[in-house]
C-alpha cells in the first residue's frame, strides 16, 4: 500500500478503529498501523472452541445513551443482557450462602465503606484504600466468617471493577469514574463483530510495529518494523501500558505533562479463564461466587456461568491485581488446577475435569 497519507492512525483497537472510520467517511485518506496480527485491541473474540469467547472486553458496560449500543443497534448485533443479582455463592466448605447471608454481606460491605468515606471527607491527604479499610474493619472486629465474606465482597465489587488491588487504590477518589445507565450485555455473537464493521473499508496493516514517531514542520514520519509510513498528521491511540513502558521512541519527547500523566497512572490486570465441562455441575445462576479461606482472600472470587446466557457448559472466571499477576507466571495446568481446587470446595470432589481451556494473561501482553 501507499507510505503516505492525511493522516496515520496507531494502533487498531476500538479507539483508533471509531477514529479511522470517522475520518475515511469525511474523505480523509487515513491508514492504520497495528502491532498485532489481528485488529481490536483489547477486544479480541476467540472461536477456537466452537463458541464466541471474549478474551478481551465482554460487555458493552451501561447501556443507555452508549456509543458502542448504538453501534450495535446499526449491525442488528443481538445482546443479551446481564442481572448481576442473579447469583449464588458458596463458601470453602461448600455452604451455599442464603439470601439473607447474601444481604449480610452486601449490609457489611456498605457500612465499611461508608465509614471510609466518612473518615474521606475529614481528610486533606490521600491514602491507600487499603489502609483505610482495615482501619474500619480493626473498629468492627467483625467474626473469622464474616473476613472471609468481606474480603469476597471487596474482591468481586472493588479490585475486579478496578482491576487491581485496593492498596494501589485512592481512599479519596475510591468511587470515581461516571457510567452510562441502563445495565450491561454480552454480544451474543462475538463482540468482534463491533470492530470488523468499524474496519470494512480501512486501509488496516496488521504486523506494523511503530519503534519511533518523529514530527517536524513537515509533517509526521512513522517508522515500523517493515518500513516507514509519512503523513500530515498523526494519531496514537497506544494503550497507557505500551506508553509507559517506553516501546516508542517519540521525536521531538512527549511534552512534560503528558509525560508525568502517563508516569502517574496506573495500568491494572484482568485476566480471565475458561473453562468447557462435559457436563453442567455448578448452581443455575448468571454469577457465581466463591468465598475463599482466610490465606487467600479474593483468589477465584467470580464467575460467569455461560450456560445461564448461551447454553453452552462454560464457565469463566475472572482474577485481579496481585493474584491475576501470580497466576500468569504459571503454567496453563497449574492456572486450571488452581481454578479446579476452588470448584472441589464450592461443589465437592467427584466434578469432572474440563475438556477444554482458554486463558488470558493481559499482564504480560507486550501490545
Amino acid at each position: 500500500g501507499a507510505s503516505h497519507a492525511d493522516v496515520v492512525i496507531v494502533g487498531a483497537g476500538m479507539a483508533g478503529l471509531a477514529a479511522a472510520s470517522a475520518l475515511v467517511d469525511a474523505g480523509v485518506a487515513t491508514i492504520v498501523l497495528e502491532g498485532r496480527d489481528r485488529i481490536g485491541g483489547r477486544i479480541w473474540t476467540d472461536r477456537s472452541l466452537g463458541v464466541p469467547l471474549e478474551l478481551g472486553a465482554s460487555w458493552i458496560h451501561g447501556v443507555r445513551g452508549n456509543p458502542l449500543t448504538a453501534l450495535a443497534d446499526r449491525l442488528g448485533a443481538r445482546r443479551i443482557a446481564t442481572d448481576y443479582d442473579d447469583h449464588a455463592i458458596r463458601d470453602h466448605a461448600g455452604h451455599a450462602l442464603t439470601a439473607d447471608e447474601r444481604r449480610a454481606i452486601a449490609r457489611l460491605l456498605a457500612e465499611v465503606l461508608e465509614r471510609v468515606d466518612a473518615d474521606a471527607e475529614r481528610r486533606d491527604v490521600d491514602r491507600p484504600l487499603a489502609t483505610a479499610i482495615a482501619e474500619v474493619i480493626a473498629d468492627l472486629e467483625p467474626s473469622p466468617r464474616d473476613r472471609e465474606r468481606l474480603a469476597y465482597a471487596i474482591a468481586t465489587t472493588i479490585e475486579h471493577e478496578y482491576a487491581t488491588a485496593i492498596a494501589e487504590l485512592s481512599q479519596l477518589e475510591r468511587d470515581y469514574g461516571d457510567e452510562f445507565g441502563g445495565g450491561d450485555a454480552i454480544v451474543a455473537d462475538g463482540y468482534d463483530q463491533l470492530t470488523s464493521a468499524l474496519a470494512a473499508g480501512l486501509d488496516v496493516r496488521t504486523g506494523h510495529e511503530v519503534t519511533a514517531i518523529a514530527h517536524d514542520g513537515d509533517g509526521v514520519t512513522i517508522t515500523t518494523t517493515r518500513g516507514a509510513v509519512t503523513a500530515a498528521r498523526a494519531l496514537v491511540t497506544l494503550p497507557l501500558g505500551v506508553l509507559k513502558a517506553g516501546d516508542v521512541a517519540f521525536t521531538p519527547p512527549l511534552p512534560a505533562p503528558k509525560q508525568a500523566a502517563i508516569a502517574a497512572l496506573g495500568v491494572g490486570v484482568l485476566d480471565k479463564l475458561y473453562l468447557r465441562f462435559p457436563r453442567v455441575f455448578w448452581d443455575d445462576a448468571t454469577l457465581l461466587g466463591y468465598v475463599a479461606p482466610a490465606d487467600a482472600p479474593g483468589q477465584w472470587a467470580e464467575g460467569l456461568n455461560l450456560h445461564a446466557l448461551t447454553g453452552q457448559p462454560i464457565l469463566l472466571w475472572f482474577n485481579a491485581g496481585a493474584y491475576a499477576t501470580e497466576l500468569a507466571a504459571l503454567s496453563d495446568d497449574a492456572i486450571v488446577a488452581a481454578a479446579m481446587a476452588a470448584l472441589r470446595a464450592m461443589y465437592g470432589t467427584d466434578i469432572p475435569a474440563p475438556d477444554a481451556t482458554r486463558i488470558t494473561r493481559w499482564g504480560r501482553d507486550r501490545f
